[in-house]
């Protein structure tokens, strides 16, 4: 199963010109403060004052998400409690003017994700993981190569993972009609084998777990033929998983 950051992305722009122009980390791979504000910010406008009236709105949200999530992740270190704000105002920029179907911002769902790893006190790579886990499926902002220069090796490989998790079920419930369909219980075996079988890194399974575990406390904002789809793949795949 090819995943990858898609043909052609290398003749592309680079991420800090999709994300607002500028070298947005220094030598290290870690992004500065003034420069990661200007990521969390990807849109233009031709009049000043509104410019720096939407800088402040954003400004204003990421904090009042970082004062969420900086609650369940405090037993981080202070250098990884930066790294984590830093890829909180990277999803942000990414994510922006994205919806769920509740109409809430996209952002609230990595946010979510992350608490929930938070509450299972995982490690910095996987909280960034688990708020990065959309970008590269669900925006054109970021590729994994990306992910590696910004935040290492161990995130993207837990981001790409978590991608190829994403896209084995989907083509797997594809083929086979449906979770509740006409499935049998082996071919659900099968499947939560093969999850298994393709990373020998079980932080990639975690963050599955907890994007799952969003999805489904969100349920209700989604058509009653996708709550049974998506509450029978849950019972039958994922919860003998966790």
């Amino acid at each position: 199963l090819a995943v990858g950051g898609g043909p052609g992305r290398d003749d592309g722009p680079s991420s800090s010109e999709r994300l607002g122009g500028g070298r947005p980390w220094d030598e290290q791979g870690r992004l500065g403060r003034n420069d990661a504000r200007r990521v969390a910010s990807s849109s233009s406008s031709s009049s000043s004052s509104s410019s720096v009236a939407k800088n402040q709105d954003d400004l204003f949200h990421i904090q009042k998400l970082w004062l969420e999530l900086v609650e369940v992740v405090s037993y981080l270190r202070e250098d990884e409690l930066e790294t984590v704000r830093n890829a909180l105002q990277i999803a942000y920029g990414a994510h922006k003017g994205q919806k769920r179907k509740s109409g809430d911002p996209y952002i609230i769902h990595p946010v979510a994700v992350a608490c929930i790893l938070g509450e299972l006190k995982m490690d910095a790579d996987s909280i960034v993981a688990g708020l990065l886990h959309d970008v590269v499926e669900d925006t054109d902002k970021l590729s994994f190569q990306d992910i590696e220069s910004m935040f290492g090796e161990c995130v993207r490989h837990i981001v790409e993972g978590e991608t190829k998790v994403s896209k084995l079920k989907d083509n797997l419930s594809s083929q086979q009609g449906g979770p509740g369909g006409n499935k049998s219980d082996k071919k659900n075996i099968d499947m939560q084998q093969l999850f298994i079988a393709m990373t020998k890194e079980i932080r990639i399974i975690i963050v599955k777990l907890a994007d799952r575990l969003h999805n489904m406390r969100t349920l209700e904002h989604m058509p009653a033929h996708k709550q049974k789809k998506i509450a029978a793949e849950t019972l039958t795949i994922f919860a003998p998983l966790a």
